[in-house]
C-alpha cells in the first residue's frame, strides 16, 4: 500500500537500456500504489523518462495535474496503469501498459484498466500499447476528452464485473487519430449518459479487428430516451473478422456495428467477415449518416434480421445510407423491418444468398437501387406503405429461389392490402433484366405504382 506522492515537482531520468524501476521489495507481501500527482504538482514541470512500474495496483494517479511522462512501462497493475481525475492534463508519449488486472480476483469492476481518464481530464497521448488487460485499454468517463494518437491496444478481454472494451467513452469528448484494436471481446464501446453533458467519441483511421461480440457499439444507457444526436464522428473505419474464428471464441458475435438509441457519423467504413449482421441499426432516426459503406461476408444464416448485411428495426424516422455496397451475406444484403425506416441513394447490393434488399413493414426511400447476382430477388416488399424506389436495376437475381416471389427480379406482396391516399408503393424507373423468373411479380397488391419499367 505504500505510495509516493508528488505536491510540488518530480523528475525521474532513466536511460532505454537503464529505466528507473519502481517495484515492490522483496520483503513485501503486498502490491505498493506507484506515484500519486496532487494539484499543488500542476504546473510545476514534473517530467518522467524511462520508468518501468512493476506489480502495483496503481501505476500513475494524477489529480489535476499535468506532468510530461516519456517511455513509462506499467506491469500488471491490478487495478488502473494511469488514474486521471480533476482535470489532469498529462503529455504521454511512448507509452507502454501490459497485463492490467490478470493477476488478481476483480471484486469490483475498476480492475484492469490500462487509462483511466476522468473528471475533465484531457491528456495528449501519443504511441501507446495497451496488451492482455481485464477490463479496459482506455476508459472515459465525466465530460473527459484529449487528443490520442497511433494507439495499438490487443487481448482486451474477461472481466465479468463490467462490460470489457478495447476503448470506453461515457458522457466523454475524446479525439483518436490511427487506432487499432485486435482481439478484444468488444473494440469500442460509446455510451450516453446524462443529457446535461455531451457524448461525442470522434474517430478517426481506426481499424478492429477479430472482436468476439462487437466490434464498434454506439448507444445510451437508456434505450428509451429518443433525444437523439451525433454521439460518435468516425471516418475511415475498418471492422474486420468480429466473431470469426481470429476471436477469442468464435461465432457468438452480435454484430460487427451496432447503433442503438442514439445518433452517429460513420464515413468510409469497411465490414468484412463478420459472423453476425454487419451493421445492425435499433431506435435510430436522421442523425444517423452511413457515407460510403462496404460490408463484406457478414450475417449468419436462418436468423432473420441477423443474416443480413445490414439490418434496420424500429426505427421510424429514417436513418440516411449514402453509396452503399453490401456482398456475401447468407441472407439479404438490407433487412428493414418492423419500422425499420431507412432513407438514401447509390445502393449496390450483389451475390447475397437471398434478397437484395427485404422490406416487411417498413419505409424505405431510395434513389439508386442496383442489385446483381443475388439468390432471391433483387428487392422484396412486404406489407409496407410509404416505399418509394427509384432508378432501380435488377440483374440475374432469383437464382436461389423457389417460390415466384423469390426468383422474380422485382416482387411485391401487400403492397398495400389498403387502398388509401398516402403510403404509396413506387418503383419508377425501374429496369430488370435476366431473372429466374417473372420480371416483376405482385400479390395481393393494391396501390402499388409501376412507372417508366422495363423488363
Amino acid at each position: 500500500g505504500v505510495r509516493i506522492t508528488v505536491d510540488g515537482r518530480i523528475t525521474i531520468q532513466g536511460t532505454p537500456t537503464c529505466p528507473v524501476v519502481l517495484s515492490s521489495s522483496s520483503s513485501s507481501t503486498s502490491d505498493h500504489e506507484g506515484i500519486q500527482f496532487n494539484s499543488t504538482s500542476n504546473g510545476r514541470g514534473s517530467i518522467i523518462n524511462h520508468l518501468h512500474i512493476e506489480d502495483s495496483i496503481f501505476g500513475l494517479t494524477l489529480y489535476n495535474s499535468d506532468p510530461v511522462l516519456n517511455n513509462v512501462t506499467i506491469f500488471n497493475p491490478d487495478r488502473v496503469g494511469i488514474d486521471m481525475f480533476g482535470t489532469s492534463s498529462p503529455v504521454i508519449r511512448d507509452l507502454h501498459v501490459e497485463q492490467a488486472g490478470r493477476l488478481v480476483v476483480d471484486t469490483d469492476w475498476r480492475f484492469g484498466i490500462g487509462m483511466s481518464v476522468g473528471d475533465g481530464s484531457t491528456p495528449i497521448v501519443e504511441r501507446a500499447y495497451f496488451t492482455d488487460h481485464l477490463t479496459r485499454g482506455l476508459s472515459f468517463w465525466g465530460g473527459s476528452g484529449g487528443i490520442f494518437r497511433d494507439i495499438v491496444m490487443d487481448n482486451i478481454s474477461g472481466a465479468i464485473k463490467a462490460v470489457p472494451a478495447g476503448v470506453w467513452v461515457g458522457d466523454s469528448v475524446p479525439l483518436f487519430e490511427d487506432l487499432r484494436i485486435d482481439k478484444s471481446d468488444n473494440g469500442i464501446i460509446v455510451r450516453h449518459f446524462d443529457d446535461s453533458g455531451n457524448t461525442r467519441g470522434v474517430f478517426r483511421d481506426v481499424v478492429v479487428t477479430n472482436s468476439m461480440y462487437r466490434g464498434v457499439y454506439l448507444d445510451k444507457s437508456d434505450h428509451t430516451n429518443y433525444t437523439n444526436y451525433e454521439t460518435a464522428d468516425f471516418t475511415n473505419l475498418s471492422v474486420i473478422g468480429t466473431g470469426s474464428s481470429g476471436a477469442k471464441t468464435a461465432d457468438i458475435a452480435v454484430a460487427a456495428i451496432e447503433v442503438n438509441a442514439t445518433g452517429a457519423w460513420l464515413e468510409n467504413v469497411l465490414v468484412d467477415d463478420s459472423s453476425s449482421v454487419g451493421v445492425r441499426l435499433q431506435r435510430v432516426d436522421s442523425s444517423t449518416t452511413f457515407r460510403n459503406l462496404t460490408i463484406r461476408d457478414a450475417g449468419e444464416a436462418g436468423q432473420g434480421p441477423h443474416s443480413a448485411g445490414l439490418a434496420i428495426t424500429s426505427s421510424y424516422f429514417a436513418v440516411h445510407l449514402e453509396d452503399v455496397e453490401i456482398s456475401g451475406s447468407p441472407g439479404p444484403a438490407l433487412w428493414s423491418s418492423s419500422g425499420g425506416a431507412v432513407q438514401g441513394s447509390d445502393w449496390y447490393f450483389h451475390n447475397n444468398s437471398e434478397h437484395g434488399l427485404y422490406i416487411n413493414s417498413a419505409t424505405v426511400v431510395v434513389d439508386g437501387l442496383d442489385t446483381k447476382d443475388n439468390g432471391y430477388s433483387g428487392a422484396y416488399v412486404y406489407d409496407s406503405r410509404y416505399v418509394t424506389l427509384t432508378n432501380v436495376t435488377s440483374e440475374n437475381d432469383g437464382s436461389l429461389g423457389v417460390t415466384s416471389l423469390q426468383t422474380a427480379g422485382l416482387s411485391f406482396k401487400k403492397s398495400n392490402d389498403l387502398e388509401s391516399t398516402s403510403g404509396d408503393v413506387t418503383c419508377r424507373t425501374c429496369e430488370v433484366r435476366s431473372s429466374s423468373g417473372h420480371g416483376i411479380y405482385a400479390e395481393d397488391s393494391v396501390d402499388l405504382w409501376l412507372e417508366n419499367v422495363t423488363v
